[in-house]
């Protein structure tokens, strides 16, 4: 994944702190944020860099206490005893979460640099006609027709600054779907609803798995977080995905009617 080049990170350059290079004369980048999402590291921000983690462990002190993602609004911390590196089918680092129990997969966002959330965010009711017709259409685009919907979240926040509400809505098939029930029909979805600079409403896909035929991969997509991960003032989206044999995740910007994927990262057979 390519690397994407931000405004300088002044709000969190108090953290600096050393990541291992590999080498012995290389330099050790100042790391002013590191996302972990369902326990897998998935991207971090050094000198004002959005980057791919990589497969060298942070040298941090543990256990180090990171700040959960929250959906627009400050929601705690925990402690991690460890970030390791796990090489399996796929390569990676994990988390090792304090409390957790071993082999069981909490699905949550955190940062090491505490976020912050500039704008208000405002839920909408997961009853809402208005939501449940736009992802039953937009599923219909992609050829699921008269699709089940139901909307597990619905969020409204100004992403970018600029005074206008954006939309993001989590939703799926069936309550009890999950990565390792998908029957055909199954879907699961992340969109992103938006007024563009026409005046025209799109709608983008965050995160989209459709079960077609009997058997066929059903992976599920989920809201991780929102919040301004760089101390720029703009939100930025994270999300996590999982499948029956690994997971991934991902964080996104939304920015003059354009989505960047700033950072991610997956493991899996």
């Amino acid at each position: 994944m390519d690397l994407h080049k931000l405004v300088p990170l002044a709000a969190f350059a108090s953290l600096a702190l050393g990541w291992g290079s590999g080498g012995a004369d290389a330099p050790s980048p100042a790391v002013e944020q590191l996302i972990v999402v369902d326990e897998l590291v998935v991207g971090m921000a050094t000198d004002g860099t959005w980057r791919d983690p990589g497969f060298t462990p942070p040298g941090l002190t543990y256990p180090a206490t990171f700040h959960l993602i929250g959906l627009g609004e400050k929601a705690g911390t925990k402690q991690v005893a460890k970030i390791f590196y796990f090489d399996g089918a796929s390569e990676g680092l994990l988390a090792e979460i304090v409390g957790d129990e071993p082999g069981d997969v909490t699905r949550e966002a955190l940062a090491l640099a505490e976020p912050t959330y500039p704008r208000l965010a405002t839920r909408v009711s997961n009853d809402s006609t208005v939501y449940t017709t736009a992802v039953r259409r937009y599923l219909a685009s992609k050829g699921l027709n008269n699709a089940s919907v139901v909307l597990k979240r619905v969020i409204r926040v100004d992403l970018n600054g600029n005074g206008r509400e954006e939309v993001l809505i989590e939703a799926i098939s069936r309550a009890e779907a999950d990565e390792t029930f998908g029957e055909p029909r199954d879907y699961s979805a992340v969109l992103l609803r938006y007024v563009d600079s026409k005046g025209r409403v799109q709608t983008v896909n965050y995160g989209l798995s459709i079960v077609r035929v009997e058997h066929d991969l059903f992976e599920t997509h989920k809201l991780g977080g929102i919040a301004d991960l760089d101390g720029d003032g703009l939100y930025e989206v994270v999300i996590s995905s999982r499948y029956y044999e690994g997971n991934s995740g991902e964080v996104r910007r939304f920015e003059k009617d354009t989505t960047r994927i700033l950072c991610g990262w997956g493991v899996g057979a």
